[in-house]
This record gives C-alpha cells, structure tokens and sequence, in this order.
C-alpha cells in the first residue's frame, strides 16, 4: 500500500508511460520521493538514473549518485526525465523556473508531481536574445532592479557577471541585492541594476554593456566574473572570444530545446590570445568606454573553489571531487595557475581587483564551484562596499 494520494500516482504513471525510454532524475530527498523510489523499486523499474538534493548531503542513495541542482548541468539531459518531488508549493515553483530557464519544458522534460496544477502560469524568465544568446526577463529586460528606478536623482549602479551575479538564478539572496542594502543605507538615492545573467562571459557582458548599460547613463558600472572566460569546461582549448567554457554546455542546452534544429553555432574570429586574457581585455574595453561616457567601472575577479584558500567538511569536499573535478577534466593545479595569470595581470590596472583570496580559512562558504551561500555573498557586498570606498567612487 502507498500513502500517496490518486492525483501524484496518476501523474507519476503517465510519466512514465510517456517516457518509458527515457531514464529519470528523482528531484528532492524527503519522505515522499523515498515512496515514489520505492514504488520503482517493487515493480523492478530500474531506470532512477540521479538524485537531485539542494545541498547533496548525501553522495549516494543504494549506489545511486546524489547530486546538487549545479551538478545537473553538467549531465547530458536529452534522454533524461525529471520529476520533481518538493512538498513546499513555493520552492517546488522555484525547481521549476530552474528547469525552465535551462530551457527545459513541462511535461516534455520534467514534472512537478505533487502541484503541478499550480504551475500553469509559470513563465520563462531567461528567454533567448537576438545578440546575447539568452538573456532574463527581470524588473525590465536583462535586469532586476533594487530601489526605486523612477526616482528623478537617481544614482544607477549597474552590476554585471554570470550566475554568481544573477540575482533571479536561485533562491538565495544575490550579492547586488545585498550590496542594495549597503548602498542605500548611505544614500538612499542608489537604485542598483543586477544585470548578471547566468552563463555569461566577460565578452557577453561587454555586448551588454555596449547595447544596454551605456544608454542607462549609469553611475558606477560593476562586473564580478572570470570562472566563465578560464574555465575549460567544454573544450580543450578556444581561439575565440564566445567560444567560452561554461558558455558552450549552457547555450547547446539552452537553444536544443528553445529553437529548433540548433546544432550549429558559429563562435567568430580565430587568433591566439591565451583564455586568462580575454577577461582583462574586455575589462580594460568597458573601462575606457565608461570614461569616454562619463561614468565609473569597476572589474572584479570573483573566487573559485580551487584557489579560494577556503575549505569544505569533509562530505561537501567529497561531493566536489567527485563531479566536478570529474566534469572539468584539469586538475586543480591547472585551475590555480590559469587564475594566477590572471591575477597577475589585472595587477597592472588599478580599477581591477582581485577577490579570489576573500574566504581564506573559511569553511563550507561555496555550494558547488563557483556559487556560494548567503553568508558568502553578504561578504562579496561588504568588500566591494569597502573598496569603493577606497577607490572613492562614491
């Protein structure tokens, strides 16, 4: 007997049905997806093929691989079915504009087994743009704004970056919104700007800065990146500036399921420009044209795990070794040399910073990679808060 009530069973019996070719990814840890596994396991159904938890407490259930929700992009989903299993109706909403900002589809891709009823108005936020490849629909396009954008003296504050500056990827407080509450506590005429968008790279960063942050007039323009332009994620190598790391494995599966028969894509000019170099030379571009318009720039190179000088408990450091060294294909040495290039470089420019060392000695800061918790991003605020002090860019 099962306790699960007529509604989830016939949800998870056409999913089923309808993807009976398909392996499938269990998404949450609770009481009731242990009742659906269970249900797999007595009728000899075979087929989990992951365990999808927030935090990935645990790196196997019956040998089967636990993973965290960053995890998953790294897995090869085209023949994967996911159902997603959270009691909770808002976090349960949260999973599912997850999956549709990868370009995923209800029902064709995944399910929300215990309110999908509740999901038929959700919307996808990140939406493929004509020059940026994928961009999200904020507060207005490409941004969530914090403060009041109407305000006649306004002060804009723009931030830029991937995933780690975007302020809709997850359902933790982003480092801009914290960095909001900084601000305006000095000056209650700051409205910041979160433009970062989750797989951009510096050079995606600068079309957007060109195309939408100019005309914005800002005050300060701030962008906190550079795991996107040195990770090799993808390729090997890469001789042009879009052909980037993370931005291969997301756009490929972005536009797959978005626009039709996208298996082609091409990436610009060839040259020879070592990868740690494109991020400092896309900085130094955004910072000659906020002078020559009038406005202040600002370039951060965010921390990665490998050379953060952080640590992890001992079940977190496993869950890392496990998929994303594995995923990367480069040791850790090879990480820590290519930001130290970097590093090295942005020395020369005093409107660059490095942040690369800010968790040192400090434990389970990062969630994955490149993300941190709250506590972490609350800290990224109060640096760059000091150092524009410093720098007197207020």
């Amino acid at each position: 007997m099962t306790s699960l009530d007529k509604d989830i069973i016939n949800r998870l019996s056409v999913a089923l049905n309808n993807h009976y070719n398909k392996e499938f990814i269990i998404y949450g840890i609770n009481e009731t997806s242990m009742e659906i596994y269970s249900i797999f396991k007595e009728h000899d159904i075979n087929k989990i093929y992951l365990f999808v938890d927030d935090y990935a407490e645990k790196p196997y259930i019956d040998n089967i691989p636990v993973i965290n929700k960053y995890d998953l992009l790294l897995e090869d989903l085209s023949d994967k079915y996911i159902l997603c299993i959270k009691p909770e109706k808002d976090f349960a909403w949260e999973v599912s504009q997850y999956f549709l900002d990868l370009g995923l589809n209800i029902a064709d891709d995944f399910i929300d087994i215990l309110h999908e009823k509740n999901h038929s108005t959700i919307n996808r936020k990140l939406l493929p743009d004509v020059t940026l490849l994928s961009s999200r629909i904020g507060d207005i396009p490409g941004f969530t704004v914090f403060g009041e954008s109407k305000k006649a003296n306004r002060k804009i504050i723009v931030t830029l970056g991937g995933s780690t500056s975007d302020s809709g990827y997850d359902n933790y407080t982003s480092w801009p919104e914290y960095f909001y509450r900084k601000i305006s506590a000095l000056d209650e005429n700051f409205v910041v700007y979160s433009g970062g968008i989750s797989g951009y790279s510096s050079t995606q960063e600068l079309i957007k800065f060109i195309r939408d942050v100019v005309p914005l007039r800002p005050y300060l323009v701030i962008s906190y990146g550079g795991v996107n332009d040195i990770y090799p994620l993808v390729h090997d190598s890469a001789s042009n500036r879009f052909d980037r790391p993370f931005i291969g494995k997301r756009t490929d599966m972005f536009f797959e399921k978005t626009i039709n028969n996208a298996s082609l894509c091409l990436y610009g000019l060839h040259h020879n420009q070592e990868i740690w170099e494109y991020w400092v030379d896309n900085m130094r571009i955004m910072y000659s044209t906020a002078k020559e318009f009038g406005f202040k720039f600002l370039g951060i190179l965010q921390p990665t795990f490998p050379v953060s000088g952080s640590y992890l408990s001992s079940n977190n450091r496993y869950n890392y070794n496990k998929y994303y060294i594995a995923h990367y294909n480069y040791p850790e040495n090879w990480i820590q040399a290519a930001f130290e290039k970097t590093s090295g470089l942005l020395r020369q420019y005093a409107y660059l910073l490095d942040y690369t060392k800010i968790f040192s000695g400090m434990k389970d800061i990062f969630v994955d990679q490149n993300h941190v918790t709250p506590k972490g991003n609350n800290l990224i605020a109060a640096n760059i808060m000091k150092d524009i002090q410093r720098l007197n860019l207020l």
